[in-house]
């Protein structure tokens, strides 16, 4: 037992509210056959029309009168048109109270209902029923159209149905018209209906009919009728997305809802009369989800795992009012083994049989709700089928192969799909035979289930042909000393032609012994009517034929491709240790000598042989000058031996570029490559390289040119390099350090070599004046800054002054116009850009000579332009 939580429905009927409709919301056509006719091969019928429309809508109202046209089925021609004054309209309302619903919606639709009676002639295809409405509830979510039309039929069945067709009455529905539907909440909607003929009712969803328009107003369109448009993740096997299923046996639609909005469902309820489908009665309804929800526990009426022992439970109520969770496990004997507090608990089950689970949410709390339902656990069931191939004249034959590891599968149902009209033939057989309407791919499914609950679908595509399925050896050639088997694939009887070549040519594979080229036929009969022929061409030869390449010269290591021309079948070629493929007609050979290689060529005992000898010559061997060190500036010859004709590169830095060896002067580190010929037979040439490293200049410095007195110790500092030499070598007290002191009497000139780790050298001099003075600045009495090259500048003059620390000059107003620290800068004549005139100006020195005395000296200085 489960004790749910309880929600009131109350559906008010009345009579009184005025028609004030919006669009159609939904509808159905049904029928009651009420007995023959007075007029002798007539059958009366009660017809019925319920159009539906909701309460919240405003707009057009519900049609006083509805035009009901039928139609003769199979030639579709006109029979007569109804018009059905309306009853009612009524209203159906559901009311969902109590605090254990968040948000809950108004469910309320407004039924209009019209019912006529009348006669029909009984005819072999019986009629079509059809109500045609231009308009729609807008903003559908599953189909695209923002407001559409409708169209409602009802298929009464004529005599080649069977017999007592036409004494059909629709069938009727159980359910409520009203139904509460919350967003991603599990949901039920009743489908199922009663059959007063006791016919078996199967269920299926179907897509909705539109509004084709007519050109008779007041009557609806002859069919056949367009379905709707449905968007993307929609479609009519599924209106409301793939978590919204319907059950084929019980007509239960059921699932996790999809996101609000309003959802037109159409489902077919199918009767079967024995083993005929006589009838398929739609009815139409738009279902609208809510953004609302449920404080319930509510599982799957069953879940099966006919794949392994794991199974995830979640509540299909997801409130979130709901906050505890309590779930209990049973095994088959009522035990107890699992308790889980979970919101989405997973349990692997010991061993295959049916358990038993229970679900309380918010335990002890409001809104505590109790669910239960059960587990079957038999894995390893696979539906399967097998398929005798014909062509599309036949039926092609189905067989079930279907497996179980536990149980017996007890249940088939075969879909056939038309592709082009999308129409649907069914069977309830276990191996049922299907005759296709033309050649094409069609879809096939097979839904197969196990008395234990197991149910699984294939789907699979079934080429129908024009002509049985046929194949054949491909055209041939053999050697007259020989049979040929031939070959041919297919199922059915098989002739051969011609057949005096043939050791049976009823069989699919006989032997054939021609002496001449021939065209063999086979036709396969897969049943009557059902034929398909092939052909094989047999080349017949006395020899064979082989041609291969001249013998040539290759150079050692390298591959060459054996070139065959020949109408052989099979190759052999030896020896094979160098070969990629000695079974190829030209393998590709790398020879690791000078190698003949025979080829043998069959067309079965036909037999042909041949040779080639590959001679192999060296590469040129090289002998290269090793790679070298070279200093910045220097030149080295470079040498190349082992063959006849040369090419250096890169150009840069050599002398010439054609011959064994030029000589090299790179400004850089330079890798340079020599290709070399001989005339030995190797028609390619070898490679070799040698690296010259260059060694960057030598940067050797002497210092600057300077002044001293006498007896004033010059300390010298010299760089660039490694090794130093100083000349002349006796006025210094170390010539081979690059600091030495010199202690000169007169003007000299030193010359300093830099020499580097390699061995790379450069030389630099220093001129030092030697005044025979004592240390002194002197700064001239005169300058012309004219620019003309001569005495441009006044500058100072420090002999034996080891400190400078200023020269500046003043004008006649005591400015001052230059300033500098620094030995040989002076004064150009200006105050910053502007140039001075003719006259006296101040200037002042200071500095400290190598015995340490300070030298603070003044005077004028006249300019003179």
């Amino acid at each position: 037992m489960k004790s749910r939580l309880f929600i009131i429905l109350l559906v008010l009927l009345t009579g009184s509210i005025p028609a004030l409709a919006n669009h159609i919301a939904g509808g159905e056509l049904s029928y009651k056959y009420l007995g023959v006719g007075t007029v002798p091969g007539t059958a009366q019928y009660s017809i019925t029309l319920k159009l539906f429309r909701q309460c919240s809508s405003s707009g057009a109202q519900l049609d006083a009168n509805a035009n009901i046209t039928i139609y003769r089925m199979g030639l579709n021609t006109y029979e007569m048109n109804l018009s059905v004054p309306i009853q009612g309209p009524d209203v159906l309302r559901l009311t969902t109270p109590g605090p254990c619903i968040v948000n809950p919606p108004e469910v309320c639709y407004q039924v209009g209902t019209y019912t006529t009676v009348v006669t029909l002639p009984i005819t072999t295809s019986g009629y079509i029923i059809a109500y045609q409405r231009g308009n729609r509830v807008t903003n559908l979510e599953n189909v695209i159209a923002n407001s559409v039309g409708a169209t409602y039929v009802a298929t009464i069945p004529g005599t080649s149905f069977q017999s007592d067709a036409p004494a059909n009455s629709t069938p009727v529905f159980n359910g409520e018209d009203t139904v509460l539907v919350c967003k991603n909440n599990t949901f039920y909607y009743n489908f199922s209906a009663s059959d007063a003929d006791g016919d078996r009712l199967e269920y299926v969803f179907e897509a909705a009919y539109g509004y084709s328009g007519t050109a008779n107003p007041g009557t609806a369109a002859p069919p056949p009728y367009n379905s709707l448009n449905y968007r993307f993740g929609f479609t009519p096997d599924a209106p409301m997305g793939p978590d919204v299923k319907l059950n084929t046996q019980t007509g239960m639609m059921s699932g996790t809802a999809p996101d609000p909005g309003v959802y037109v469902v159409t489902v077919a309820v199918l009767e079967y009369r024995g083993s005929f489908l006589i009838n398929r009665h739609r009815k139409d309804l738009h279902i609208e989800v809510a953004d609302c929800s449920i404080a319930a526990a509510n599982l799957e009426i069953e879940y099966v795992n006919c794949d392994n022992f794991t199974i995830t439970f979640q509540n299909k109520n997801s409130s979130p009012l709901i906050q505890t969770y309590e779930w209990s496990f049973f095994n088959q004997k009522g035990i107890k083994f699992d308790t889980k507090t979970d919101e989405r608990p997973t349990v692997t089950f010991p061993d295959t049989g049916v358990y038993s689970i229970s679900l309380i949410t918010n335990k002890d709390l409001l809104c505590s709700d109790t669910g239960s339902t059960i587990a079957k656990i038999f894995p390893k069931f696979k539906a399967d089928l097998d398929v005798l191939e014909t062509c599309a004249s036949v039926p092609y034959k189905f067989t079930d192969k279907s497996s179980t590891t536990f149980g017996n599968v007890n249940y088939w149902k075969w879909i056939f799909t038309n592709r082009i009209n999308g129409q649907i033939d069914s069977s309830r057989l276990q191996n049922p035979s299907h005759l296709f309407p033309s050649a094409g791919d069609f879809n096939v499914s097979l839904i197969s289930a196990t008395d234990k609950g197991c149910r699984d679908t294939l789907v699979k595509i079934v080429k129908v042909l024009d002509k049985p399925t046929l194949s054949v050896t491909n055209d041939t050639v053999m050697c007259i000393l020989d049979d040929m088997q031939l070959q041919a694939s297919g199922t059915g009887t098989f002739s051969w032609t011609p057949a005096n070549l043939l050791d049976d040519p009823t069989i699919s594979n006989p032997k054939a012994r021609p002496t001449v080229p021939t065209t063999f036929t086979v036709t396969l009969t897969s049943a009557p009517g059902c034929v398909g022929t092939e052909s094989v061409f047999v080349d017949v030869k006395r020899n064979v034929s082989l041609q291969i390449r001249s013998d040539t010269t290759i150079c050692l290591g390298d591959p060459v491709t054996l070139n065959a021309i020949s109408d052989g079948l099979s190759f052999a070629w030896s020896p094979a240790t160098t070969l990629d493929d000695p079974a190829a007609k030209s393998p590709e050979a790398r020879p690791t000598a000078t190698t003949t290689y025979q080829i043998k060529a069959n067309i079965g005992s036909c037999e042909a042989t041949n040779a080639v000898k590959i001679t192999t010559v060296p590469y040129p061997v090289i002998t290269l000058t090793p790679n070298s060190n070279l200093c910045f500036g220097d030149t080295i010859p470079l040498f190349a031996d082992g063959g006849v004709d040369f090419r250096w590169s890169p150009s840069s830095g050599l002398s010439a570029l054609n011959i064994q060896n030029p000589l090299a002067f790179p400004n850089r580190t330079t890798n340079y490559r020599v290709t070399v010929w001989d005339d030995k037979g190797c028609p390619k040439p070898s490679f070799a390289n040698v690296v010259i490293t260059v060694a960057p200049p030598v940067q050797a410095f002497a210092g600057r040119d300077t002044v001293i007195v006498t007896g004033q110790p010059l300390q010298l500092t010299g760089s660039g390099g490694d090794y130093y030499v100083w000349t002349p070598a006796a006025a210094l007290s170390n010539p081979n350090i690059y600091n030495p002191i010199a202690s000169l009497d007169e003007d000299t000139q030193l010359s300093l070599k830099v020499t580097t780790l390699q061995g790379c050298y450069a030389y630099d001099t220093l001129q030092v004046k030697v005044f025979k003075t004592q240390p002194d600045i002197f700064v001239p009495t005169a300058f012309s800054p004219n620019n003309d090259g001569l005495n441009d500048k006044l500058t100072p003059i420090p002999v034996g002054i080891q400190q400078f620390d200023y020269f500046r000059i003043f004008n006649r107003w005591g400015q001052l116009v230059f300033s500098t620290n620094k030995i040989g800068e002076g004064w150009d004549g200006r105050l910053k850009t502007l140039e001075q005139g003719n006259g006296s100006f101040v200037w002042q020195v200071r500095g400290v000579d190598y015995t340490g005395r300070v030298l603070d000296k003044n005077g004028v200085v006249t300019v003179i332009k």
